[in-house]
């Protein structure tokens, strides 16, 4: 079943929000934004039975920056941690890698990080 939302933040009606989700059983997907005029963000979110998040991701950009966060819950088998330098926020996106990420055991976790554009 697919359910679609929009709303408007409560103290900023210039903040507007929208939401999709389909639902199931056991699990869901659901993708959403929230825009105004400072900033513009996306969002997505998948879980597996038993409503497990299985991946999680938010980007956010506004005038001169972007953040971005991403967590997905996979096996990696055979892996160590790998760990990636913080990028310095003087580099524009590309010289700094889109999506720096660690993994550990069995998640893959992308850090929060800023870029200039």
């Amino acid at each position: 079943m697919e359910k679609n939302y929009t709303w408007q933040h409560w103290n900023d009606p210039q903040l507007l929000n929208t939401a999709t989700l389909h639902l199931h059983n056991d699990h869901l997907t659901a993708t959403g934004t929230q825009t105004c005029d400072r900033y513009s963000a996306s969002w997505s979110l998948t879980t597996i039975p038993r409503w497990v998040t299985q991946h999680v991701s938010v980007e956010v950009a506004g005038e001169g920056w972007m953040r971005a966060l991403e967590n997905s819950n996979v096996p990696l088998r055979g892996a160590g941690p790998i760990t990636y330098p913080r990028p310095d926020a003087s580099q524009s996106i590309g010289q700094a890698q889109a999506s720096h990420s660690a993994r550990f055991s069995q998640r893959r976790w992308a850090t929060a990080s800023t870029y200039a554009r």
